[in-house]
């Protein structure tokens, strides 16, 4: 062993490389191995010294004895962080670290099977909550878990680091669907009549949210090139995030689907442009210690809003006029649901949430789809039935 490396010839142009990198944390010797061909020692030799170099930097992956943790770190560093939205690493690093690496990642990839994945799931169902509130984690939480262990371990597949993806050999966690929450006519009418008594701004966001369906932080993203006002069209090109150790961050829609052209009402564009005029006066008290911003919706002095306001304000609010309790985003759902109950085409309002697909829509809103069933049901029996009784 010179200067920690070590060269074995197996036979032929073979070379088995060795390099002695220190010791764990459990005291033992850290070695790492890679089987090679050269034509001659002299090769070897050359490729030794940038195989020891590559250890050293931390980029070799050590196939042989690799555990899932030390995947993680490379599938996070090759892929999540280049590929995924800040707010999708932050989630995706959050999971690995709380759940799926205390549970397998002292396991070596080549010895996890599915029976390990099972275990995992089953201890899910015991599994407390993180956040301090009482009972065990959701189930959507452990379908995401299962979404991001298994994005893992097929792209370890496809980088020939594992034969097979023992993901694929379980059934996913069992989720109960929920409904999403939302208003129907008369509470929104009556949510509408409160919001005449808040700040003009709050006003104008939470109508945006209920006559177009937008997601908070398109609400947010929102600048006033945007709003065409002569054509009454909102286009939807960007979405404000708050990335905690980053700040906020301005991305482009996670799908094509996503950005989109809405038509709104004349309503809609009438209120905007009463406030744009109210933004104008606010800039003017501001004076100089305004910021430059081209947002709709911006704190007191311009700078950007954080999009946790909108939904501090709301919980208020609904508060305050005794409302039912919703949260903001079911100001979306309330938007589909009254849509799809008008008899409006699925297709459309699909399009008009900004989803990939339209199967999206359809499991979202089932229970909006079901209402129909039923008043399609009631139509064709007062269509098609006459008055006659059959005997």
């Amino acid at each position: 062993m010179a200067g920690g490396g070590n060269i074995e010839k197996r036979g032929g142009n073979s070379y088995r490389l060795e390099y002695a990198a220190g010791f764990d944390t459990n005291g033992e010797r850290i070695r790492y191995r890679k089987t090679i061909s050269a034509k001659s020692m002299t090769e070897a030799k050359n490729q030794l010294a940038l195989f020891i170099a590559e250890c050293e930097r931390g980029e070799y992956c050590n196939m042989t004895n690799m555990t899932l943790k030390d995947f993680s770190d490379k599938w996070l560093k090759e892929y999540v962080q280049i590929q995924l939205a800040p707010a999708t690493q932050l989630d995706y690093e959050k999971e690995l670290k709380n759940w799926i690496l205390p549970a397998l990642g002292h396991i070596k990839l080549k010895n996890l099977k599915p029976l390990h994945i099972v275990q995992f799931y089953n201890s899910l169902e015991t599994a407390s909550r993180l956040d301090g509130k009482e009972g065990t984690i959701s189930g959507k939480s452990k379908l995401n878990l299962h979404r991001i262990l298994s994005s893992m371990l097929n792209d370890a597949v496809q980088w020939q680091i594992m034969a097979s993806n023992p993901t694929t050999k379980v059934a996913p966690p069992k989720t109960n669907k929920t409904v999403a929450e939302s208003y129907d006519e008369e509470w929104t009418a009556k949510l509408l009549e409160c919001l005449a008594q808040e700040e003009f701004k709050w006003q104008v966001i939470t109508c945006i949210a209920i006559y177009t369906g937008m997601r908070r932080g398109e609400i947010m993203g929102l600048e006033w090139k945007d709003i065409d006002f002569n054509n009454s069209f909102i286009t939807i090109v960007r979405s404000s995030q708050y990335i905690p150790g980053v700040g906020l961050i301005t991305k482009e829609p996670k799908t094509e689907s996503s950005k989109r052209r809405l038509t709104v009402s004349d309503f809609l564009i009438d209120t905007l442009k009463k406030y744009k005029e109210y933004q104008s006066e606010e800039k003017e008290k501001c004076g100089d210690k305004w910021i430059e911003n081209d947002r709709l919706f911006t704190a007191w002095n311009g700078e950007p809003m954080h999009p946790d306001s909108v939904c501090n304000w709301f919980t208020k609010f609904i508060k305050k006029y005794l409302l039912p309790k919703i949260s903001f985003k079911s100001l979306r759902h309330t938007n589909a649901t009254i849509l799809i109950n008008k008899g409006i085409n699925i297709r459309a309002v699909s399009a008009r949430l900004g989803h990939a697909n339209t199967s999206t829509t359809l499991n979202i809103y089932t229970h909006a789809l079901q209402s129909v069933d039923r008043a399609a049901a009631n139509v064709l029996e007062e269509t098609l039935t006459n008055n006659e009784k059959i005997s």
